[in-house]
């Protein structure tokens, strides 16, 4: 999809799945590039128990099979839930912090080292906004 300027634009790409039996309920959450991304990560014998899935403006992202190939397909009748995306994201992002904390106490050693937390992160502040969840998850 060619840009318009729009900064925005990405996050229709970035696709996120809860593994949750509830959808209000943050569980298991991954995060993937594209729904290209998806779709090869994804089993076809597993397309029915993913779970819930939203792209990054939280609008509502289905899975079918064709002929043992999973798709992806945005849900245009469906209203977007950035919300509910977001407090998935917070969830994440809430586990991620746990293990830097618990990586920066630690003494390290040969096959794990220390984390340097930075003077917010240390605080416990964590971003509100969803692409600032997405960044924080994936840094490293």
């Amino acid at each position: 999809m060619p840009s318009d300027g729009n900064s925005q634009d990405w996050l229709q790409d970035v696709i996120v799945c809860n593994d949750s039996p509830s959808y209000d309920t943050p569980g298991d959450v991954t995060v993937y590039r594209s729904a290209e991304d998806l779709c090869i990560a994804i089993e076809p014998w597993r397309v029915e128990g993913v779970g819930h899935i939203l792209n990054g403006h939280g609008q509502r992202i289905r899975l079918m099979l064709r002929d043992e190939a999973v798709l992806a397909e945005l849900d245009e009748g469906g209203t977007a839930d950035p919300e509910t995306l977001r407090s998935w994201l917070r969830h994440a992002a809430r586990a991620v912090h746990a293990a830097r904390v618990h990586r920066a106490e630690a003494k390290g050693g040969w096959f794990s080292a220390r984390a340097g937390l930075g003077a917010r992160e240390a605080e416990g502040v964590l971003p509100d906004t969803i692409e600032g969840l997405l960044a924080y998850i994936h840094l490293r």
